[in-house]
């Protein structure tokens, strides 16, 4: 067992956190408590190859459940789906490009995209979808977000060092598109940037936040010149159903192309 403590200046334990693991070292339960009782565990649950297959967190008191999540995987380790019990009532399916090369020209294991259904109505709703976009070195550069059902999106883009395995910024990103593919994507805003700094031993030794004003003002990040990268990874159908490819250029901006 192990015991993470959280204290106030004088010294009293604010939250204490006590970790039980298993024969292979993961974590089985978590106990929470302040300076009483424990007031809170978590549970976690294992397939014989070690994934995580349920968490379940609940009110050590009342025994009220908080959440009891459940997932499953494929033969290679990628999760395919999660099922969010009640309270959260929510059901999650990935979709991966070894689903269809063709379509999305990789065969890599990549997480293409995933949807969020809401399982309490009959039949379950669309809630939200989840586009993944990677480099040609296989490096996550955007993760894009649409609320079902309405015109805003939202994203978490990253670029990263010449040598393709540092992120050197993450910046994220909302606009708003009404789904016409003839249509450009409108109100584009930088929320927050970030900056990574790392010495030659790739250590990083510098993290800062940036104006996300002064962005959205001077410049917009770039995937690169190439027609590919433009596309932002390759795959064609999440440009053409949220507009990705226009995201960045808002009218009158100075492109400034920074290296992924």
């Amino acid at each position: 067992m192990a015991t993470v403590a959280r204290r106030d200046p004088p010294g009293a334990v604010l939250l204490q956190a006590d970790y039980t693991y298993n024969a292979n070292g993961l974590p089985t339960r978590i106990d929470e408590h302040g300076s009483g009782a424990v007031e809170y565990k978590t549970e976690f649950e294992y397939d014989d190859r070690n994934r995580l297959i349920r968490e379940y967190r609940y009110d050590a008191v009342s025994y009220v459940t908080v959440y009891d999540r459940e997932y499953e995987y494929d033969q290679v380790g990628n999760r395919t789906e999660a099922t969010y019990n009640d309270p959260e009532d929510l059901w999650i399916d990935y979709v991966y490009d070894y689903e269809d090369t063709e379509e999305y020209g990789s065969l890599n294991n990549r997480l293409m995209y995933y949807e969020v259904y809401d399982t309490d109505p009959d039949p379950d709703e669309l809630v939200s979808t989840t586009w993944y976009y990677y480099n040609d070195w296989g490096n996550v550069t955007r993760v894009v977000t649409n609320e079902d059902g309405t015109t805003a999106y939202s994203a978490t883009r990253m670029a990263y060092a010449a040598n393709g395995s540092a992120v050197t910024y993450a910046i994220g990103e909302d606009w708003t598109w009404d789904g016409n593919p003839e249509h450009d994507p409108a109100n584009y805003n930088v929320d927050y940037a970030k900056e990574f700094r790392y010495d030659g031993a790739r250590q990083r030794y510098l993290a800062r936040e940036l104006a996300p004003n002064e962005l959205n003002e001077r410049s917009t990040v770039q995937e690169g010149d190439s027609e590919r990268n433009q596309a932002v990874g390759g795959w064609p159908p999440p440009r053409e159903v949220h507009g990705a490819h226009d995201i960045g250029k808002p009218d009158g901006a100075e492109e400034r192309l920074w290296q992924v």
